[in-house]
């Protein structure tokens, strides 16, 4: 069976974007036209490739069995078109990444050396707004990997950690008399600016040395906005459990940083859907594996 590979990339590109018009506004054709190359590759094959629903679209068992292959089919097909006459912008492959914001400059090095050995792919970054948003776009094959915090819990995602990372905590100026490191038992009592986004592992494995210490800390104030964490520590309004990137950050723009006694370690990695990955996000996880 000859299957046309401009209807496998309108079939991926629904998955990605969500929705038959998304796609076709992505992909600059009009959506009639693209509706019916969908039904016309599903007669194709014989199967029904979307549960149609008055929400939206949903993959159905034979959608999420194709989806994997039809990126490897695209991919090979950008490689074979940049290898005989060099890549076209117009016609890249795209991979689609899910990343918690606060590790997003953990892939520099690798999205660099990504784009080196494969410039016939492009790489989109989509900021999950929560852990359930994060297993969404990957169950529902919107995204390839996810980078986050683990753990993640899933019967249909496999996790690869990558590294372990201390926690800090950043304070306003008038902290700077706290020693360093920070005994955990002094944090008793102190306000907490936190962020609305629920990433569980991380905060679990925070709550869980607060609790194993007998440490009892209060909200002060809860933020859906990553870049107000800082100013509204600097402000007053308490302090921040931070990362060591966004320690620095912190630290940078006059906050105090003090590591913690005993350390409080949360672990990042990537995150996948069980079955194979295309050849392009493959390559990116190796180079994430070997980066760290």
């Amino acid at each position: 069976m000859t299957v046309d590979i401009r209807r496998l990339a309108y079939f991926v590109a629904v998955v990605e974007h969500g929705s038959v018009s998304g796609a076709a506004a992505a992909l600059r054709v009009a959506q009639p036209s693209l509706s019916q190359s969908i039904r016309a590759l599903e007669r194709e094959l014989g199967v029904t490739l979307f549960e149609r629903q008055h929400r939206g679209l949903t993959l159905t068992a034979d959608g999420k069995a194709l989806l994997d292959p039809a990126r490897r089919v695209l991919d090979d097909a950008d490689a074979a078109r940049a290898a005989v006459r060099g890549p076209d912008l117009s016609t890249l492959g795209v991979l689609n990444l899910a990343v918690h914001d606060v590790l997003a400059l953990d892939l520099t090095e690798a999205l660099a050396d990504f784009r080196r050995a494969r410039p016939d792919m492009a790489v989109r970054l989509f900021a999950p707004s929560d852990e359930d948003d994060l297993v969404r776009v990957l169950v529902e094959g919107h995204c390839e990997v996810g980078l986050t915090y683990l753990p993640v819990r899933h019967p249909d995602l496999r996790s690869r950690p990558l590294r372990t990372r201390s926690v800090s905590l950043a304070l306003p100026a008038s902290g700077a008399a706290y020693p360093d490191p920070l005994p955990l038992a002094a944090l008793s009592g102190m306000t907490v600016v936190d962020t609305l986004k629920e990433f569980s592992a991380a905060r679990t494995a925070i709550r869980a040395a607060l609790v194993a210490h007998g440490v009892v800390m209060r909200p002060a104030v809860r933020s859906a906005h990553r870049e107000a964490i800082v100013p509204l520590v600097l402000g007053g309004a308490g302090v921040a459990f931070v990362s060591d990137r966004y320690a620095q950050e912190a630290a940078a723009a006059g906050a105090v940083v003090r590591r913690l006694d005993p350390p409080i370690d949360i672990t990042f990695g990537l995150l996948f859907r069980e079955g194979g990955l295309s050849p392009a996000a493959r390559l990116l996880v190796d180079l994430m594996v070997r980066g760290h």
